[in-house]
Formats: C-alpha cells, structure tokens, sequence
C-alpha cells in the first residue's frame, strides 16, 4: 500500500503431488491473483488479473473465473458512474486454463447511480465454448430505488433479463427472466420482504444459478420482542415446469425465533 488511496497485493497457491494413491503426480499452479487499485489517478480504476470472482447479477453471471477484470470510475459528472470491464475461463488450474479448448466469458457493466431516480445497471456478458453450439448472450437491466415511507426505510430492486444465442440444446435461444423485490426496515425492530421472480424454459445462462421454468414468491415478515429477540415469519412458493401441463407447486411456510431472551443469562436461542 503506497498511500491511503493506492494498493497493490496479490497471492499465489500452488499444489505437488507425489503420492501413488492421490490423482495424478505432478506439481499445479492454482490460483494466483493481482489486485491493484487506485483513487488518486484522474480516472480511478481497481484491477485484478488472474483469480477473481465475476459478480454481475444473480442473472448474469456469478462465477470464478481466471482472467482480468477492469473498473474505472469517471469523475466530473453529474452522476455517479462505474463501467467494468472482464474475460476470463473457468478453469480448476492454470494447466487447464492454458489448454487447447476455448471457452471463455466475456463482457462488461455500466452502473449508473443517481439521487432522484435510484441507480442503474446495464450488463451484458457473453459465453463463448469454441463450438457453433455454445455461444450465448445475457443482456440485463436493474434498478434500485431506497426511499422512506410510513415509518419504514424502503428498497425497491428490480431486473429484466434476456437471453439469445445457442446451446447443445437449443440453436435459437428466447430466454427471459423477470424479478421484483422490495425489503423495508422499520421502527421496534419491524422488517419485511416482498420478492417475485420468473424465469422462462430457455433461460438457462451458463455462468448463472438459476432455475429454468420456474416461479418464485417469497414473502416475510420480521419483529423484535423482548429487546433482544427476533421473529421471522416466512411463506415461500415455487411453480416449476410452467410451459408443460405437468407443472408442480411447493409451498414453505415457517418460523423462526432467535435472540437471547435471558438478561442474566447468556443463553443464546435460535428456533426454527
């Protein structure tokens, strides 16, 4: 570190194997990273190459991956502004992340942030396998509103999805997912979470976790009692294989008490 504002680190885990009974002999380089960042320059950037953990949305891309990512921050605007910038391959070592196949994710966000309308977020990362059935693009647009109302601080999220492309399974890809969440934070400990998220058959990013086909609503409510206790009240519904005439329904409701509810004592109670 060579000023509050200037830093540089990095790491390197390497493996050696010699044991007849343990996979294959040899010694591997596994992860190895540079992270250097710096608030000083005109345009301030944060640059990491090597390991690193692609988070873009839970929509896009969530993954690491071994590569370089780049962010800058421009300055002197009326807003604040962040574009980043990545490629890398998802490789369990650095010897199969110089081998002969091809795959890589690359692609970049622009994060927009201002004080009337909230921020925003346009993604788009593409996943390219080296083959005519594997190249695909997801392309997202977020948004995220904090504001106070009826004694509660409110934060409204939202993000629309879409995918094109190919995969071994599909040669036009249509895929499409959209969510909704709102959370708020009150007085006495009050706190709730409204949350709606759909995804279509053929959205089935590579580098994302989610579920295809599927509905999800969730909604919770929280309250302090007792100073130093909690109650979660929970319901959640998920609607899977929504395009076929066999879909099913689940539906989870529970609760949960956790806090210390002796003064004296320090028994810790977490109850499910």
């Amino acid at each position: 570190e060579n000023s509050p504002y200037e830093t540089i680190r990095g790491y390197l885990q390497a493996s050696s194997n010699h044991s007849e009974y343990r996979g294959q002999h040899g010694s591997s380089l596994n992860s190895a990273a540079v992270h250097y960042e710096n608030g000083e320059f005109s345009l301030p950037v944060r640059l990491d190459v090597g390991d690193f953990f692609a988070s873009q949305s839970r929509r896009t891309l969530q993954r690491g991956l071994k590569g370089f990512q780049l962010e800058f921050q421009p300055k002197n605007l009326s807003t604040s502004q962040s574009i980043q910038l990545f490629w890398g391959r998802s490789a369990e070592n650095y010897d199969t992340f110089f081998d002969e196949k091809k795959d890589y994710y690359f692609g970049g966000s622009w994060l927009i942030d201002t004080s009337r309308a909230g921020a925003f977020a346009l993604t788009s990362v593409s996943y390219d396998d080296g083959t005519k059935q594997g190249n695909e693009n997801v392309t997202s647009l977020a948004w995220e509103k904090s504001l106070n109302a009826v004694s509660f601080n409110h934060t409204l999220e939202a993000e629309f999805a879409y995918l094109s492309g190919e995969n071994t399974l599909n040669s036009d890809l249509n895929g499409h997912s959209e969510f909704f969440h709102l959370t708020g934070i009150g007085d006495a400990g009050k706190n709730y979470l409204l949350s709606y998220e759909r995804n279509n058959r053929e959205f089935t990013p590579t580098g994302a976790a989610q579920s295809p086909d599927r509905e999800t609503i969730d909604v919770q409510w929280g309250q302090y009692f007792y100073t130093r206790m909690n109650m979660l009240l929970r319901g959640q519904r998920y609607r899977d294989g929504l395009s076929t005439n066999n879909h099913q329904t689940t539906q989870l409701y529970g609760v949960n008490v956790v806090g210390l509810p002796f003064k004296k004592y320090p028994l810790n109670v977490n109850a499910d």
